[in-house]
């Protein structure tokens, strides 16, 4: 069990959260279920969202009512609701002076978190960030577990670049645009390309 299904069992009820995803220096990381991964999927894909900002910013971005947050996240905005989220709240994992991704809650219902859950939940993040740096970082085997569905990106992102003859962030970008316009998840997408079905 990885570090966010742990995270979900261990506080999910105490924060009211449907699920956990996390982050690793932009990069997603396998969620407490397949809802939660493709949701930090997606905000690979449309480089928006809370997991994004948190890291990019350092700081807790909160959305009490996800429905209102279309001007900051235009893209994404539709994906969480059809996925049932109502809100979000995301946590950066912070390293010393350095954030090295996020820690997002996503709810079914509106509402900030209250006291104790926005307490549970910044114990939780400081854990899986303590967690990160000191374990994972110098591990990639348990990197690679902890990609779970995404650890094929390297591999897709080469097969792009050899069809298409780009570079590894025109790469990146090719697969973004298909996601979109296919509103595949990033995870299908991977497959689809490794597969030789897409590209």
């Amino acid at each position: 069990m990885g570090p966010f299904a742990s995270a979900y069992a261990t506080y999910g009820a105490d924060i009211g959260a449907i699920g956990v995803g996390g982050s690793l220096f932009g990069h997603p990381l396998r969620g407490s279920d397949h809802v939660a991964a493709e949701l930090e999927g997606w905000q690979f894909v449309t480089e928006e969202g809370p997991s994004v900002d948190a890291f990019v910013r350092s700081c807790m971005i909160e959305a009490d009512d996800v429905a209102s947050a279309r001007s900051e996240w235009p893209q994404l905005t539709e994906i969480l609701t059809d996925a049932g989220v109502r809100s979000v709240c995301s946590l950066p994992l912070m390293a010393g002076p350095s954030s090295i991704g996020a820690l997002t809650f996503y709810r079914d219902m509106a509402g900030p978190l209250g006291t104790p859950q926005l307490l549970a939940a910044t114990a939780l993040a400081e854990l899986v960030a303590a967690t990160l740096s000191t374990d994972v970082l110098e591990h990639e085997p348990i990197i690679e577990d902890l990609l779970g569905p995404f650890d094929d990106l390297q591999r897709a992102t080469g097969v792009v670049m050899a069809h298409l003859a780009v570079s590894p962030a025109e790469a990146v970008n090719e697969i973004r645009a298909l996601c979109i316009a296919t509103r595949r998840s990033l995870q299908m997408t991977i497959v689809d390309i490794i597969g030789g079905r897409a590209c």
